[in-house]
């Protein structure tokens, strides 16, 4: 318990700046993706070999930021309402080596496509899976911060074959009325 907290404390905290930030573009012909890759000279967890791509799921492109290596244990973060990936930045520090960090805006969000309403949940659960069929993910460790722990429990009762394990943050099976979520819109 002590460590998710600190972890939380940690994601709600200031962003740090990075410096000497490198960045090469790579363009993959037999996978047809343009991916951006960038890495910390100070060495920062998790920026080293960062790829950014996007990965387009039922027509609306979605941005996807993958570190680590492809073969290691995939841990995916899902993010709250009104933020982008970033929000995970401070955790990655503190992850251990090895695992693939997958991070990615969903629609309406960050740099990802704001396709044309209605949309809802359901639409989220299948960008997210379609994000992970993409990456040929299986059995991974998905955390969920409120709307994107919502996500998160869709996923494991859609498709099961794509997680081993939930980490739920600041979530529930339900979060409100849809009349609080609409106020919330505009704003």
């Amino acid at each position: 318990a002590r460590f998710l907290l600190r972890l939380l404390a940690l994601a709600s905290g200031p962003l740090h700046m990075r410096t000497s930030v490198s960045f090469r573009f790579v363009w993959n012909s037999g996978r047809g993706t343009a991916t951006l890759q960038y890495g910390n000279s100070e060495g920062v967890s998790g920026a080293e070999g960062m790829n950014m791509q996007t990965i387009v799921v039922a027509g609306s492109a979605l941005h996807v930021a993958t570190s680590g290596p492809e073969d290691g244990p995939a841990l995916v973060f899902s993010n709250s309402l009104g933020t982008d990936f970033r929000i995970w930045d401070p955790l990655l520090a503190y992850l251990p080596a090895g695992l693939r960090i997958i991070r990615y805006d969903k629609r309406g969000h960050g740099l990802s496509d704001c396709p044309p309403l209605p949309w809802g949940m359901g639409d989220h659960v299948a960008d997210l899976a379609g994000v992970l069929d993409a990456l040929s993910v299986r059995d991974a460790v998905v955390c969920g911060l409120s709307v994107g722990g919502m996500i998160a429990q869709g996923l494991a009762a859609e498709r099961p074959d794509l997680v081993q394990a939930l980490v739920l943050c600041d979530t529930g099976a339900k979060i409100r009325n849809p009349a609080m979520w609409n106020n919330r819109i505009p704003a």
